[in-house]
């Protein structure tokens, strides 16, 4: 029973553990999941299936009801007057009700084509609901960075601390000795206080920065929630993937449907129809009073005037796909010089890191030599603190350095289209 309870509590202790970590692949996914533009992913397809469904039901059957009654201030006359003969007359008010049943027997190809409009415009909007939410990506990023640059510089600070903690120690031996005096512990219980301020500031940042981060994710993040740090992924190829692009693309092929909505215009239509009314006169003019009628036949309709506008319509597509180009150039050049301005970032921060090593090492040894004359009585208690906070200040600017790395280099596979 004890081993039991022993083991259901390190598995509970295990999961505990690991539930208070976090990676940014996870965050950038749930946050796409949460943000609310990513319900219109549902919307779009409910809606290309209703806009299919209308398509195809322009082959169904047609049924028209239509009704009128009239008044006409003459009426066709027979012009033949016989001795005994009584020449009927039409009524000079008329009415009728009718129903009509038409099937489209050849319609241009008409729905063919709209409900290729339908499934281009809905792989359209599919493409821009990617582009906002990719979007999102780069937001999560800058406030994961963030919050692992805080928790940088709390750590260096608390190693600080620490460094303070020693020199206490040390300095408060060399008063023993006479060496040192109480001012010179204050002005190190000072810079403790100091040091411990800062921690508590940056403690209060990294709680504002993770509610944020909540609130992308929908999740809640204890205060001791661990960040993990991303992995580098270097890369040498600058070629752009962005989702933007497959939106142009997407935007061209419904120009091009367009096209083909518009040459629709243009093609003769053939239906067949069944129309039955009731009418006062009903199919003989000549014979007053309601009579039930049928008609039954093949129409043909064709609309020669749209070839007015053939030529302009044409010239509009193809400007609007003109414009489209333009865009697409725009945007792959302002994508260009950003993610080569990131590279050169990138250089350039990698040649920081070469130099923080080195400022570290010196650093190091001037602190060491510090402590030295120190203790010889030819150093100050204020350089030694000085040098204290070089050394923690050159270490801090190293580990904000290889995050700023990390942070540089996906917002460059942001830019691209890589992540």
């Amino acid at each position: 029973m004890k081993k039991t309870v022993f083991t259901i509590l390190i598995l509970a202790a295990a999961l505990g553990v690991d539930g208070q970590s976090v990676t940014l692949d996870d965050c950038m996914l749930k946050a796409a999941e949460n943000y609310p533009i990513h319900r219109n992913e549902s919307f779009i397809e409910q809606s290309l299936n209703y806009n299919v469904e209308n398509a195809k039901k322009g082959l169904l059957p047609q049924i028209t009801i239509s009704g009128k009654a009239t008044w006409q201030s003459d009426v066709t006359k027979i012009p033949v007057s016989l001795p005994g003969v009584d020449v009927p007359q039409l009524s000079k008010d008329q009415y009728s009700i009718a129903a009509e049943v038409s099937q489209t027997i050849y319609d241009g190809n008409s729905v063919s084509v709209k409900k290729l409009s339908a499934q281009y415009a809905s792989q359209a909007d599919l493409k821009r609901h990617e582009s906002d939410l990719y979007a999102v990506r780069n937001r999560v990023s800058e406030v994961y960075f963030a919050i692992l640059t805080i928790d940088a510089q709390i750590e260096q600070n608390l190693n600080f601390e620490r460094d303070i903690d020693n020199a206490y120690k040390k300095i408060s031996a060399l008063k023993n000795s006479g060496m040192a005096n109480g001012t010179d512990l204050n002005r190190v219980e000072l810079r403790k206080i100091r040091a411990h301020q800062q921690t508590a500031r940056l403690k209060n940042l990294r709680s504002a920065y993770l509610e944020i981060l909540s609130t992308f994710t929908g999740d809640d993040y204890d205060e001791d929630i661990e960040l993990k740090m991303p992995e580098n992924l270097t890369d040498e190829d600058l070629t752009v993937t962005r989702p933007e692009l497959q939106l142009f693309d997407a935007q061209k092929e419904l120009l091009l449907v367009r096209e083909k909505e518009i040459k629709m215009q243009y093609a003769p239509k053939i239906s067949a129809f069944v129309q039955g009314g009731y009418a006062n006169p009903a199919l003989n003019m000549f014979e007053d009073g309601f009579q039930p009628y049928c008609i039954a036949g093949v129409r043909f309709n064709w609309n020669v005037s749209a070839f007015y506008r053939k030529k302009n319509d044409r010239a509009i597509i193809k400007i609007q796909a003109d414009q489209m180009d333009v865009q697409r150039d725009v945007f792959i050049f302002n994508t260009d010089i950003q993610s080569r301005l990131q590279n050169a970032e990138i250089q350039n921060i990698q040649r920081q890191l070469e130099d923080d090593g080195k400022e570290i090492e010196i650093q190091g040894n001037i602190r060491r030599s510090t402590e030295i004359r120190l203790e010889n009585g030819t150093a100050s208690v204020s350089d030694y603190l000085d040098e204290i906070s070089a050394e923690n200040i050159a270490r801090q600017n190293q580990k904000i350095h290889n995050i700023e790395l990390l942070k540089t280099i996906y917002q460059l596979k942001n830019t691209l289209g890589k992540l």
